[in-house]
């Protein structure tokens, strides 16, 4: 249903707006809604935002879903992991400007994802997770919306190690 939703208006609702204002939504939504697991495990969860503007073209509803989807993603990660051995687990957000692009990088000390499927985690309706634990919008649309904003999105992985997601997004010139 989400994906339907989504695809039914990709490209709608894009505006030039402030990425800031949703990057917090998102950081207090992840400690909203995985309140439980975070103190559980002691996921250590870090937003190194900027003070300052982060203006983009872009929807705030579909940036922020996209967002919690990979956010979503890392916390399952974290806690996979520590449900079988302990550690630190952490996830970090960043954002960084390079040339005319906004980067954001969402890194976990998770599970990892394996190399035999890392080719395959933007596909339409691929999933790691069990039925009935995949939720959000996914991999493939998110990163159908980057892409519709002119942005791109890349994975970089190592099985029971790290993930990291980089988004770059084109900076909106006034």
């Amino acid at each position: 249903k989400a994906m339907e939703e989504m695809l039914k208006d990709r490209s709608g609702g894009i505006i030039a707006m402030d990425f800031v204002p949703v990057l917090h939504q998102n950081e207090e939504m992840v400690h909203n809604y995985f309140d439980a697991d975070i103190k559980k495990y002691g996921i250590k969860t870090t937003f190194n935002i900027p003070m300052d503007t982060i203006n983009i073209k872009g929807n705030p509803e579909q940036m922020s879903m996209t967002m919690m989807s990979i956010l979503g993603n890392a916390i399952y990660a974290v806690v996979k992991k520590a449900q079988r051995e302990q550690y630190s687990p952490e996830v970090r957000v960043s954002v960084s400007t390079s040339d005319d692009h906004y980067i954001i990088t969402i890194r976990d000390n998770g599970i990892g994802i394996e190399d035999t499927i890392i080719d395959k985690i933007f596909d339409p309706f691929f999933t790691t997770k069990p039925t009935g634990e995949a939720a959000g919008v996914g991999l493939y649309l998110s990163r159908e919306i980057i892409q519709n904003l002119s942005g791109d999105i890349s994975v970089k992985s190592e099985k029971d190690v790290y993930t990291e997601f980089t988004i770059t997004l084109p900076i909106l010139h006034n």
